[in-house]
């Protein structure tokens, strides 16, 4: 599995941030999966993505289980947090789920979609595309 980040400038509208998490298999999928259900029940309080991705522009991505959802959070220029309560790691295992059974080389989902959304966005892409 891959990690970076990539400005995105669509039709006039501000520009933002992509974190994608792409490239990967089945396996890499499920595990993925544990990390997140990890968060959600508890398992972990904050985990280092690079840890298990390579990241291939020097993005850094550290997941965190915290009392409010945040999002994607810009620490530095190219370091992200992902602040998510438990309900909303919990909600996002079954957005990864469908990517452990079977891996269609164009299927892609928003990870973190809250109504007040940053300008970053984190995307689970298996060719990296949406």
């Amino acid at each position: 599995m891959k990690l970076d980040s990539v400005m995105i400038r669509d039709h006039g509208d501000p520009p933002h941030i992509v974190v994608r998490l792409y490239n990967f298999d089945a396996a890499e999928a499920q595990h993925l999966l544990g990390v997140v259900y990890g968060l959600a029940v508890g398992v972990y309080r904050e985990v280092s993505v690079s840890s298990f991705c390579t990241s291939i522009d020097g993005t850094d991505l550290t997941f965190v289980r915290s009392d409010r959802n945040r999002g994607v959070v810009r620490m530095g220029e190219r370091q992200f947090r992902c602040e998510l309560t438990a309900d909303y790691w919990d909600d996002m295992s079954y957005i990864i789920e469908p990517f452990t059974e079977s891996v269609k080389p164009t299927a892609w989902n928003w990870l973190e979609d809250l109504d007040d959304p940053t300008d970053i966005w984190l995307l689970l892409s298996v060719d990296g595309g949406w």
